[in-house]
């Protein structure tokens, strides 16, 4: 059985229409250097690592996560589906070729095994001579390799909390990567990020004080 893709990199079953993307949004243009996109990906690896080995029984897979009608096991097989399709399209595969290829694809195992076997095939694509500066075909556009870095750590950092909330684990984020990921959805713009992070957008009513861990939950629906 596999996992329909709904929206921008959605691997998971569609409970609604996704909104689609527009022209919107840009990437970061600030002059500052940013920290390592691969260092940060590592440590968003480690950081939904730590949650999806939580699940110890196959009652956990079904409960149900912040995520629109997903439950653990969607989230761990919409982050499958994303590592696989950014190793396809490292490799050369156009972007609908992968995302067809990743759609039909196998989700019926371990997921943590798979989470571990995808996500060390991501890192070695991302670390391949040229891959970050070289530019990819991607549902959001035309984008570098440590663009899609990016979105590949942010990804990995708001499901880690999805996971955490769902599990009855500690809810805190590694600041950096709170950080990062901030920028990474401002970047995005609102109108993918219902596709992108399976939620409905800011409140609107976030207090002035806001944490910023609150404030990137808040920008991605949760």
């Amino acid at each position: 059985m596999y996992r329909v893709v709904a929206g921008i990199m959605s691997i998971g079953p569609p409970p609604k229409q996704r909104r689609g993307r527009d022209s919107g949004g840009g990437w970061p243009t600030a002059t500052f250097r940013r920290p390592d996109a691969i260092e940060t990906l590592k440590r968003a690896r480690a950081e939904y690592r730590s949650r999806l080995w939580a699940v110890n029984a196959a009652w956990q897979w079904a409960s149900p996560t912040p995520c629109d009608e997903w439950t653990v096991r969607d989230v761990a097989d919409h982050i499958l589906g994303g590592n696989r399709f950014t190793v396809l399209i490292l490799g050369g595969l156009p972007s609908d070729a992968a995302m067809d290829r990743v759609t039909h694809g196998d989700f019926a195992g371990d997921p943590g095994r798979a989470f571990e076997q995808s996500s060390a095939e991501q890192l070695l694509a991302f670390g391949q001579p040229g891959v970050l500066e070289r530019m990819y075909e991607h549902p959001m556009g035309l984008l570098s390799g440590r663009q899609i870095a990016r979105l590949r750590m942010s990804d990995l950092v708001v499901h880690a909390w999805d996971l955490a909330r769902a599990l009855g684990l500690p809810e805190g984020l590694d600041p950096l990567l709170v950080t990062e990921s901030i920028a990474v959805v401002q970047a995005v713009g609102e109108t993918f990020i219902a596709a992108w992070f399976s939620g409905s957008g800011a409140s609107g009513s976030l207090a002035d004080d806001a944490s910023d861990q609150s404030r990137l939950l808040d920008m991605v629906g949760r």
